[in-house]
């Protein structure tokens, strides 16, 4: 995606195909504990270090539908889900996932309307589908990941939101 000498991954293309948003590590170390989220505009100059500054782990980014904001997981106070502009800014943390590690292997997904996150994650030996009200900041959580909740798009389809 660049030419820097670092690890660059799990990208994602915004809604209007012009940017594109990924982890990078810093040092050529995956989980060396200082992954940024970048966002690259199509055919323009350098990348945008959306979480430069801090030395933690932001992981997983995803855009929200109007591309306005991305999503990602970071564990800067304790693993959560993560909010920040696509112009960059503070990122400001929308949901605690104490107990979750690096073993949330999923970026956070949007609901069609952008009303809705979803992230699937592991904690205490359980897998889980947390869901978060962006109006409201509540969450739900617990739907299971066997059965009909299988994955975040069929939780998607069957927990309560359209995607």
């Amino acid at each position: 995606m660049t030419s820097a000498l670092t690890i660059e991954g799990y990208p994602t293309w915004s809604p209007e195909g012009q940017r594109l948003a990924y982890e990078v590590s810093e040092f050529g170390f995956p989980h060396s504990g200082n992954t940024d989220i970048c966002v690259a505009q199509l055919g323009s100059g350098e990348p945008v270090n959306l979480t430069r500054g801090s030395l933690a782990n932001d992981r997983r980014p995803s855009w929200s539908p109007n591309g306005h904001e991305i999503a990602f997981l970071s564990d800067r106070d304790g693993w959560g889900v993560y909010l920040v502009a696509a112009i960059g800014g503070s990122p400001r943390k929308v949901l605690a996932l104490s107990g979750a590690n690096r073993s949330i292997s999923t970026a956070p997904q949007w609901s069609k309307d952008g009303s809705t996150l979803f992230v699937m994650a592991r904690e205490a030996n359980r897998n889980f589908v947390a869901t978060l009200s962006l109006e409201s900041l509540q969450e739900a959580q617990g739907f299971p990941t066997y059965g009909a909740c299988r994955s975040l798009s069929t939780a998607g389809l069957l927990c309560g939101a359209t995607r």
